[in-house]
């Protein structure tokens, strides 16, 4: 004779997941210029002008990057009420 615990369905568990701490590189840009090879878009990350770090990103993971980043700037545009700009406006604004 079984128990109606025993009738209930397993629950599905899904894997434990365990948080390993790894060190990382944190970097603050505020420019950057980007430039194409046949198989990656390639980004030259600069801090106050000065060239900071090379990234080279192959077009999916860089479409994908960039519609996150759209993303999350029409997200913060919405919630805040406040245009960004882009840096050309900027200093377009600047320079008036």
């Amino acid at each position: 004779m079984t128990t109606e615990e025993e009738k209930r369905p397993l629950e599905a568990k899904s894997p434990r997941q365990i948080d390993i701490p790894v060190p990382i590189n944190v970097l603050y840009i505020n420019g950057a210029t980007v430039g194409l090879s046949p198989t990656e878009i390639q980004i030259t990350a600069s801090l106050n002008g000065r060239p900071a770090v090379q990234l080279f990103i192959p077009f999916p993971a860089a479409k994908s990057i960039a519609l996150a980043i759209q993303d999350a700037v029409r997200d913060h545009e919405s919630r805040s009420g406040t245009k960004v700009l882009e840096l050309r406006e900027m200093l377009d604004y600047y320079k008036k």
